[in-house]
């Protein structure tokens, strides 16, 4: 897939509560951009991320993030408490890095195939609709078995010939906090026509991810 442009809107659970946030993904390539939306149309954020590299602005706190869209600390930072490469994951519906990490594990009845990967700090699980070639599920765990973070792919439709799914729900923290990304349109291998450059106010604070 070339393009990917989504619209949409997004709900939180937990230590902050937010309701049908409205929100534009446009990808070209392993290059993208997000923009969510406050008020009256009034753009809240913008991320900008490419798979090595990312800048986040915070209009309405007047702050600035950047460096490694990886790095954990990032999470904690986010307006979501996600960091920007899950953000890419859970947009594309594709698993982020190297997929040699991965062992693929049980084929199960409805034709799904669990992988597996371990980490230093816990194991990650990918199920794979092979039906579809969609991306199912995914799931991080701690070294004690606790649930660092799930994401659940549905509603998948057919789009230019490409199955996406419309619905992602996310779990944080043994399930103590969510977000659900609701996508209303979208578009595949279709020209983009608005620019990726993200305007950074000189004035804003500026903080960088390692």
């Amino acid at each position: 897939m070339r393009t990917l442009m989504i619209e949409g809107a997004l709900s939180t659970t937990g230590e902050q509560s937010m309701s049908g946030i409205p929100f534009e993904v446009l990808v070209e390539e392993d290059t993208m951009r997000m923009t969510t939306s406050g008020p009256f149309g009034i753009t809240a954020a913008r991320i900008y991320a490419q798979p090595d590299s990312f800048v986040v602005v915070n209009y309405f706190m007047r702050e600035v993030f950047d460096g490694d869209p990886a790095s954990p600390s990032l999470a904690q930072a986010m307006p979501i408490p996600l960091t920007v490469t899950d953000l890419q994951m859970l947009v594309r519906g594709r698993l982020p890095g190297d997929l040699s990490r991965f062992v693929r594990g049980d084929r199960r009845k409805d034709s799904s195939i669990l992988f597996i990967a371990k980490r230093t700090d816990g194991v990650e699980y990918a199920l794979v609709d092979t039906a579809t070639g969609t991306l199912r599920q995914y799931q991080r765990k701690g070294l004690e078995g606790q649930l660092v973070m799930n994401i659940t792919f549905s509603d998948v439709r057919l789009v230019s010939g490409h199955a996406i799914p419309h619905s992602v729900d996310v779990a944080f923290d043994d399930r103590k906090q969510t977000v659900t990304f609701r996508f209303t349109k979208v578009t595949a291998n279709e020209p983009i026509t608005s620019s990726f450059e993200v305007q950074i106010p000189a004035s804003f604070t500026r903080k960088t991810y390692r």
